[in-house]
């Protein structure tokens, strides 16, 4: 099918598709314009078999809808056979990211781990070390977590006694 059929046959936005597909894109950009492709592939081919079962002659789907099922399955065959020269051209040039290579650890490397660096991951993880504010969020994290309503219950408790134990003091 020649460009100016396709651009009589298509929308606007379907005609956009078209054009985008004959450019250079992104692994990204590609993706997404296959997925519009898809969409509006199926969208046709659903189309097209309603028609027919709605016209129960048999004379087949009407013209224009076929053109579009056509028109789209071409676009995206064509899209699907870049992305595939795409990646492959990726796939070759592409440097190893960082820290997908093997890390080697030896019972020497248990050995010279030093007790410093023990105590201190130990006091950094304790909670009595972080700010009031830390706890805070980390305490209502522990209560978004709890499976059961009971212990919201308890910690919710917990708050009220220490309102009320500040009201006596205060007052």
């Amino acid at each position: 099918m020649n460009y100016k059929k396709a651009e009589k046959l298509t929308t606007q936005k379907e005609f956009s598709l078209i054009e985008r597909a004959q450019m250079d894109l992104s692994l990204k950009a590609l993706k997404s314009l296959i997925s519009r492709a898809r969409k509006l592939r199926n969208k046709y081919v659903d189309l097209s078999r309603r028609q027919t079962i709605k016209k129960k002659t048999g004379s087949g789907t009407p013209k224009r809808t076929a053109d579009k099922t056509k028109l789209f399955e071409n676009v995206l065959d064509k899209l699907e056979k870049k992305l595939k020269t795409k990646e492959k051209a990726t796939k070759k040039t592409a440097k190893p990211r960082l820290g997908t290579e093997k890390l080697k650890s030896s019972k020497e490397d248990a050995v010279n781990r030093s007790s410093n660096e023990e105590t201190f991951a130990h006091e950094v993880t304790q909670p009595e070390n972080f700010s009031k504010k830390t706890q805070v969020k980390r305490k209502a994290k522990r209560i978004a977590r709890a499976s059961s309503k009971r212990i919201a219950g308890h910690i919710s408790s917990r708050n009220k006694r220490d309102q009320k134990n500040r009201d006596v003091k205060n007052g």
